[in-house]
């Protein structure tokens, strides 16, 4: 597995920023928190340190170059064990980590060291004043990746950001948001996860019985409801005979009427 040394997130106001100085090669051993290179912007000049020990794998920026924020300078890859035998401070510093293997516990389903691994703020140049945690992203028991965003720290020149150097749980944090901080001085806590641990989460047995499928009933037959008849539908009564005999007179005095007016007409 291999670290990225990346340029710190820069202000905005920030306009140029470069590689001012590279302290590595390709191929070299360093160890965890050496100065790796240095980045100047008009306002200050940042130190980047390793945040692990291993063998610098590829520089990909030549010094001088202009740079960006949170681009990517060179790579760190772990040693095998043949350069672990043939680098001597890489022997030393393996030698240096050995310890007692740790009795493993279960968080979050996932197999973890007992042993708490501090997360502290970076070296801070003596040109920057006025640290502050001003973002702190995890809480208490949350889980985190490798390389996740932890926490901000920012100065009147530069915000920086620290990731996770292990994958594990945060098991506590030591200052609040907001509070101005050292360099050094140490965040929060948390336990590393082992490479090897089980990726999934130990079943959980409920005690809930789920309801047995039923045949749907077959729907009752439509019958639809009595037609009621509405008095503004209902069907005009039939004509009575005294009716029948009004219509007969009403049409005969209006044929007399027809004939008188031709007959006044012709005259």
């Amino acid at each position: 597995m291999s670290i990225q040394a990346k340029v710190p997130i820069l202000p905005r106001e920030t306009r140029r920023a470069s590689l001012e100085a590279i302290y590595v090669s390709q191929g070299q051993w360093v160890a965890r928190d050496e100065t790796l290179f240095d980045i100047e912007t008009e306002k200050v000049v940042l130190e980047i340190i390793a945040e692990q020990s291993g063998i610098i794998d590829e520089i990909l920026v030549n010094q001088g170059d202009a740079v960006e924020a949170e681009q990517v300078i060179l790579t760190i890859r772990e040693p095998t064990e043949q350069e672990l035998e043939d680098i001597p401070a890489a022997k030393a510093d393996a030698k240096g980590k050995t310890r007692p293997e740790p009795e493993p516990h279960i968080i979050h389903g996932t197999q973890c060291s007992s042993e708490l691994i501090e997360v502290n703020v970076p070296l801070l140049p003596e040109s920057v004043q006025d640290p502050t945690l001003c973002r702190l992203n995890v809480a208490k028991d949350d889980w985190v990746e490798f390389d996740d965003i932890l926490f901000e720290i920012e100065t009147d020149k530069v915000v920086l950001e620290i990731p996770a150097p292990y994958s594990g749980v945060i098991c506590d944090i030591k200052v609040a948001l907001g509070e101005p901080v050292v360099a050094e001085q140490l965040v929060l806590t948390m336990k590393e996860r082992f490479s090897d641990a089980p990726s999934t989460s130990p079943s959980v047995t409920s005690t809930k019985t789920k309801p047995s499928k039923q045949m749907p009933k077959e729907p009752a037959p439509y019958e639809p409801a009595p037609y009621e008849q509405t008095p503004y539908e209902s069907a005009p009564d039939e004509p009575t005979q005294a009716q029948g005999s009004h219509y007969i007179f009403y049409g005969i005095m209006a044929f007399v009427v027809f004939l008188i007016l031709i007959g006044i007409f012709f005259t």
